[in-house]
């Protein structure tokens, strides 16, 4: 789905004052988000997506299929974070955090997504030794943040 076709990004996008990150197609379909972005950058996804079935390595590339959550998680791991904090990727129903909603057919109790976001988080923990923890409620397989003192 591209959201910069939704109604709500036009305003979204003009309230943002940070570095934006878009697949090609997002670009493609809407030339005002690069010319009005200080800083926007793209990038084209490989044809085979994140799956819930079979690890995809991400290394050098972002992969679609795990929401704009797994594209930041991807982003993190390729520019060499080893920690990510997740909050507020609770993978859950239509509300999001300040009350607005984004009504979606494929949303519900648990989104279908997470479940190809299971599956890269546990590779990045695993096979590449990432400590990849959230901060608040979700539906993903990830411990929660505990603070050492």
């Amino acid at each position: 789905m591209n959201h910069a076709e939704q109604d709500w990004f036009a305003e979204a996008d003009r309230a943002f004052d940070g570095v934006r990150v878009f697949g090609n197609g997002a670009v493609q379909s809407r030339a005002v988000l690069a010319a009005n972005a200080r800083e926007c950058y793209s990038f084209t996804p490989p044809a085979d997506q994140l799956s819930p079935d079979v690890v995809r390595p991400v290394d050098g590339c972002i992969r679609i299929g795990g929401t704009v959550s797994g594209c930041a998680v991807q982003i993190a791991y390729n520019f060499g974070a080893r920690e990510i904090l997740l909050c507020g990727v609770d993978m859950s129903g239509d509300e999001y955090g300040d009350g607005t909603y984004n009504v979606q057919p494929t949303h519900g109790r648990v989104w279908p997504a997470s479940s190809s976001l299971n599956l890269l988080i546990h590779w990045l923990v695993q096979e590449k030794g990432l400590s990849i923890r959230t901060l608040s409620e979700t539906q993903l397989d990830v411990p929660f943040f505990e603070p050492t003192v």
